[in-house]
């Protein structure tokens, strides 16, 4: 209980698990599931085409029957939209331990420079997919996101956006 995890899943074989906007949008509503019906703090989310990241807290200790509604519901809508059947992941998801105190902010920085260390972007702030826009303008924030579990560590309002920002700007420390 009261955990920090970096959790992630990719696509069997590197295959897409995104082919297009309703299937990412499916999986943002599944997110937001994971937080009401499990309790879950989502920190932060970034979803690439064959794989995705969470930086998340589970207050219940819950993760693994969370992850497991997640990857299952999923699966299931991509299978029907698609017209396909069998695992669409590699297997189960993968969880990193995140201190809190000293790699909370660096693991955020990390999934959401993803798109553009992947050449999606060139700037973190144009990619619609992630959490990062969120933190950026409060109205483009998903309901379910906690905002001010990120924004608090850089202090308050509009001086608090900045500092985040520019943050998320600088480098990924190489032992990430």
């Amino acid at each position: 209980p009261g955990a920090y995890y970096h959790a992630m899943n990719r696509g069997l074989g590197r295959a897409r698990i995104f082919l297009d906007d309703k299937d990412r949008e499916q999986f943002l509503g599944l997110i937001g599931e994971l937080a009401r019906l499990w309790k879950v703090r989502i920190y932060a989310f970034c979803l690439m085409d064959n794989h995705y990241h969470l930086l998340l807290e589970t207050p219940q200790g819950n993760l693994s029957r969370a992850m497991r509604h997640l990857n299952g519901l999923y699966t299931q809508h991509f299978n029907r939209a698609h017209g396909r059947d069998g695992p669409l992941f590699r297997g189960r998801y993968r969880a990193i331990l995140v201190d809190a105190e000293e790699y909370f902010l660096s693991v955020a920085r990390y999934i959401h420079q993803n798109p553009r260390q992947a050449g999606m972007v060139s700037e973190i702030k144009d990619y619609r997919w992630s959490s990062h826009r969120g933190y950026l303008a409060e109205r483009h924030c998903r309901s379910w996101v906690n905002r001010q579990g990120v924004l608090g560590r850089f202090g308050e309002g509009a001086r608090a956006v900045r500092a985040y920002a520019a943050f998320m700007e600088s480098g990924v420390e190489a032992e990430l």
